[in-house]
């Protein structure tokens, strides 16, 4: 992402299939397979949707505000994360960690920005785990 960045060029604004593939291939360090037509649907719903990933994305990393309102969260809050994010980097965790009193966090090595689609069972479980607490 570091890279796309360098060039000018915002990952969540795809403006064609090869462009969403690239991004695609961002967001898992082990993406599950899944049959062309089925990628090619996603990449036409993230297309279409790119004027509001891009708000998303932009708000994001222009905003500053964040960081200090994480000491707002009152409840028990559960991070999961992978150690590959291409998106968002692993050390990022340490920004949560110091805003957040009650804040748990797992991380999964060998997994990227999506751990909810790359270790469907092990994150279900854990947060299965964290709500049963």
């Amino acid at each position: 992402m570091e890279k796309m960045l360098a060039e000018g060029r915002n990952p969540f604004e795809q403006s064609n299939r090869e462009e969403f593939y690239e991004f695609y291939s961002m967001t898992m360090a082990s993406p599950p397979w899944l049959p062309r037509p089925v990628l090619d649907h996603m990449a036409e719903d993230y297309i279409s949707s790119r004027e509001a990933l891009a708000k998303i994305f932009n708000d994001f990393h222009d905003d500053p505000r964040m960081e200090p309102r994480l000491s707002e969260f009152d409840k028990p809050v559960l991070l999961l994360w992978g150690g590959e994010d291409q998106l968002l980097h692993v050390r990022s965790v340490e920004t949560w960690q110091a805003g957040i009193d009650h804040l748990q966090v797992t991380v999964w090595d060998g997994v990227g920005h999506m751990p909810m689609i790359e270790i469907p069972e092990k994150s279900a479980s854990r947060y299965r785990q964290f709500l049963n607490q």
